[in-house]
């Protein structure tokens, strides 16, 4: 396509309401293997997108409401693994990106917010292929970002006092999501080493069973920081 698509987009939302809580949940979700290969139609005619996730454009909108992504699993994309685009309010937690930025016009990072505003990013795994970003931070505002994990890469812009720089030590990683297995090993430095989501934002963004939770999309029995059916029925109800 020639017109920028992602394996998920919300574009340019709008308001159902004046009520401030969670309208759009991005859940539980395994994304992974969306590319393009065909240029932006205008200028300036380059690979564009091709993301796991993407939150387009919701200031152009107007949308005043908060949009949450968490616990999805975003592997081998071409654009970013999760990226927000002049939006702001959303809370993007627990998730794992996975060497995205496949498209080798694209090197941002694997979570990355570009001018936009109030965004709260925690304990995500952010593992990047060794010529890539971590992340990027270009005209945004009001950026909460800790308890994350970055790997590989060339560098993050955007870090926080907690965040470890160390490998996760997945079970077994992969680009292709039928084989692969991002849950934490027992030597994992990302075990218990999440911020309980409650205590940092100021709205529940979901059932929390412990105070030390994974850093991750995948929880381990011991953390086991979020009741995952209930998240997901959550999501489905849109």
């Amino acid at each position: 396509t020639v017109y920028g698509e992602s394996g998920i987009t919300l574009y340019e939302n709008q308001n159902y309401d004046s009520n401030d809580s969670y309208h759009c949940v991005i859940t539980g979700n395994k994304i992974y293997g969306n590319r393009l290969y065909v240029p932006w139609f205008d200028a300036p005619c380059k690979i564009t997108d091709g993301n796991g996730i993407i939150i387009d454009q919701s200031i152009n909108g107007g949308y005043k409401a908060k949009i949450l992504i968490a616990f999805n699993i975003v592997v081998n994309n071409g654009g970013a693994g999760i990226l927000s685009y002049h939006s702001e309010n959303v809370d993007i937690i627990n998730n794992t990106a996975y060497q995205n930025q496949q498209s080798a016009e694209i090197n941002d990072g694997e979570i990355v917010v570009n001018r936009s505003n109030k965004i709260n990013i925690y304990n995500n795994i952010l593992y990047s292929s060794a010529s890539k970003k971590i992340n990027s931070n270009y005209k945004n505002t009001k950026i909460n970002y800790d308890y994350n994990l970055h790997f590989g890469g060339t560098g993050a812009e955007i870090t926080g006092a907690h965040v470890i720089n160390e490998d996760p030590v997945f079970l077994k990683p992969a680009n292709d999501l039928q084989e692969a297995d991002f849950g934490l090993s027992t030597k994992s430095p990302a075990l218990s080493k999440g911020v309980k989501i409650s205590s940092v934002l100021d709205q529940k963004a979901f059932e929390e069973s412990t105070d030390n939770p994974d850093i991750g999309a995948v929880q381990s029995p011991v953390a086991g920081a979020v009741n995952a059916d209930k998240t997901k029925k959550t999501a489905n109800k849109r």
